[in-house]
C-alpha cells in the first residue's frame, strides 16, 4: 500500500506541472465530492450521483454530435464515390489524407494548448491572460496554416503527387489541397478554443460535425445537378466546407473573447510553443498510423485499389463511435479520480465503460465479417464490393481498440503522456514497415492486415503500460460482477 501512495504522489505532480495534453472537456477545478478515507483501500461514496449516470449524461451531447459528424462524413464519401468513379475517388482519398495530415502540422499542437491555457487562466481569475493566450495562439495558428499551405501549393504537393503516388491527376489539385490543409488547421484550433471556456456545445457543433454535414450537403447538391464530377470540384467542395466552418467558429468565438472585459495580457509565443511542440509529435504520429495505410496503398497499388481501400477505411470509422464517446466522457473523470487517489474506482469506471462500449462495436464487427461486401456495394456502388474482406480486417482492429478501453487517456491524464508518445513512435515504425512488406506480399489484403495488426499491437502496449505505470487495467471485462460494480459506482 505504501508503494501505491508513493506512485500516486509522483503522478499527481506530473498532472499539475507537466500535463501538456488536456482532456476534451478540461477540468480547471475538480468538482468537490465527499470521499471516505482511502487508507484502507476503500472507495468513498459521492454525493452527486453515480459515475455511470454522469457518463450517461455526458455521453448524450457527445453521441449526438459524433453521430452527425460520422453520418455526414459517410454520406459525403458515398456520394463522392458515385460522382467520381473508382479511380478518381482514389485520387480524392489521397488528397483528403494529405490535407488531413498536413493540417496537424499546420496547427502543431495548438488546439489542446489553447484549451489548457484558457482553462487555467479562467480558473485562476486571469481573464487578461486568457485573452492574450487566444491572441498569441491565433497568430501562430494562422502563420502555421499559411506556411503549410504554401509548401503544398508551391512544390511540396507536386513532389508527393509525382514521386510518391505517381499521379498526374493528384498534382492538378495540390494548390487547392494546400489551401484546404491550411483551412483545416486553423478551423480545428478555433473550434477547440471553446473547450477552454467549458462550452462543449459550441466546441462540438463548430468542429467536425458541422464541416461533415456541410460536405455531405455539397455532394448531395452535386449529385442532384450532375451525374459525375471531377476531382478538382470535389476538393473545392471540401475546401468550402472547411472554410465556412472555420469562419462560423471565428464569428462565434469573437463575442466570447470580448466578454472577458479586461485588457489582454501578453503571452509569449515561446511559452505557447514550449507546450505545443511536444504535442505535435504525438498528434502527427497518431495521424500517420491512422492514414499511413492509405498512403502505402497509393504508393504501391493502382488508384482503383486506393478507392476501394479508402471506401472501406472510411466506413469502418462508423464502428469507432463507441470509442470516441467513451474517451470524450471519461477523460475528465480520469483526472478527477486520480487526483483523489481513488485508483480502484478509476479502474472500475474504465473497465465498465469499455465493456459497455465493446458490445455495439463487437456486434458491428460480426455484421461486417458476414456482409462487408454487400454493405460496401450498397454504400458506394458495385465496384467497391470486392473490398469486403478489407472492411472486415480493418473492423477487427477497431473492435480490438474499443475493447482495450481508454488506455491512452488513462496514461495521458495521469502525467504519462511521454509514454504514449513513445508507444506511438514504436507503433508508427512497425505499422509503416509492416504495410510496405504486406503490400509486396499480398497487396491490399497485406496492407490491411498490417494496419489492423499495428492497432492491436499499440493497444496491447498501452494497456500493459497503464498497468505498469498507474497500476490499473483498462480493458473490457467478462465479469458481470465488475459491470454491476461500475453501474453502482458513486462519484
Amino acid at each position: 500500500m505504501a508503494r501505491t501512495k508513493k506512485r500516486r504522489g509522483s503522478n499527481n505532480r506530473s498532472v499539475l506541472e507537466e500535463q501538456h495534453q488536456p482532456a476534451p472537456e478540461p477540468l480547471a477545478k475538480p468538482a468537490p465530492v465527499a470521499v471516505a478515507s482511502n487508507a484502507g483501500g476503500r472507495e468513498g461514496t459521492g454525493t452527486r450521483g453515480g459515475i455511470a449516470g454522469r457518463i450517461a449524461r455526458g455521453s448524450a451531447w457527445t453521441i449526438s454530435t459524433r453521430i452527425a459528424g460520422m453520418v455526414g462524413g459517410f454520406v459525403a464519401s458515398a456520394f463522392a464515390a458515385r460522382l467520381l468513379g473508382k479511380s478518381d475517388f482514389g485520387v480524392y482519398v489521397l488528397a483528403t489524407s494529405i490535407a488531413t495530415t498536413s493540417a496537424i502540422v499546420a496547427h502543431f499542437g495548438l488546439p489542446r494548448t489553447v484549451v489548457r491555457l484558457v482553462a487555467e487562466s479562467l480558473a485562476t481569475d486571469e481573464s487578461g491572460k486568457a485573452r492574450g493566450a487566444i491572441r498569441t495562439v491565433g497568430w501562430l495558428n494562422v502563420s502555421g496554416g499559411l506556411a503549410v499551405g504554401a509548401v503544398l501549393a508551391f512544390g511540396g504537393g507536386q513532389y508527393l503527387a509525382h514521386h510518391v503516388f505517381d499521379s498526374d491527376a493528384l498534382a492538378t489539385v495540390m494548390v487547392l489541397t494546400g489551401a484546404w490543409a491550411a483551412a483545416e488547421g486553423i478551423r480545428f484550433t478555433i473550434s477547440e478554443t471553446f473547450r477552454g471556456f467549458h462550452d462543449i456545445r459550441l466546441a462540438s457543433l463548430l468542429g467536425d460535425p458541422l464541416r461533415s454535414v456541410l460536405l455531405a450537403v455539397g455532394f448531395i447538391v452535386l449529385k442532384i445537378t450532375v451525374d459525375s464530377t471531377s476531382v478538382r470540384t470535389a476538393v473545392i467542395v471540401s475546401l468550402a466546407a472547411s472554410t465556412v466552418t472555420c469562419l462560423l467558429a471565428a464569428v462565434f468565438l469573437w463575442p466570447k473573447t470580448r466578454s472577458l472585459r479586461v485588457r489582454a495580457r501578453r503571452v509569449k509565443p515561446a511559452m505557447v510553443l514550449a507546450i505545443a511542440l511536444p504535442l505535435t509529435l504525438t498528434d502527427l504520429t497518431g495521424m500517420i498510423v491512422a492514414q499511413g495505410d492509405v498512403w502505402v496503398v497509393g504508393a504501391f497499388r493502382p488508384l482503383g485499389d486506393v478507392g476501394v481501400y479508402g471506401a472501406a477505411s472510411r466506413l469502418v470509422i462508423m464502428m469507432s463511435l463507441p470509442l470516441f464517446v467513451m474517451n470524450g466522457v471519461v477523460a475528465p473523470m480520469i483526472a478527477e479520480l486520480w487526483t483523489q487517489g481513488r485508483t480502484r474506482a478509476l479502474e472500475t469506471m474504465l473497465r465498465g465503460a469499455a465493456t459497455l462500449a465493446t458490445i455495439p462495436s463487437l456486434l458491428g464487427f460480426v455484421v461486417v465479417a458476414i456482409a462487408g461486401g454487400p454493405i460496401l456495394r450498397l454504400a458506394y456502388g458495385p465496384h467497391f464490393a470486392r473490398g469486403g474482406h478489407i472492411f472486415a480486417i480493418l473492423a477487427f482492429g477497431v473492435a480490438f481498440g474499443v475493447a482495450a478501453g481508454s488506455c491512452n487517456f488513462a496514461l495521458i491524464m495521469t502525467g504519462n503522456h511521454r509514454v504514449v508518445a513513445m508507444v506511438s513512435a514504436v507503433t508508427l515504425v512497425a505499422a509503416i514497415s509492416g504495410e510496405i512488406v504486406g503490400a509486396h506480399l499480398a497487396g491490399m489484403t497485406g496492407i490491411a492486415i498490417a494496419s489492423s495488426g499495428s492497432t492491436v499491437f499499440q493497444n496491447v502496449l498501452l494497456t500493459a503500460m497503464a498497468k505498469k505505470r498507474i497500476g490499473i487495467w483498462t480493458q473490457a471485462t467478462l465479469s458481470p460482477r465488475k459491470v454491476r460494480a461500475f453501474l453502482a459506482l458513486r462519484g
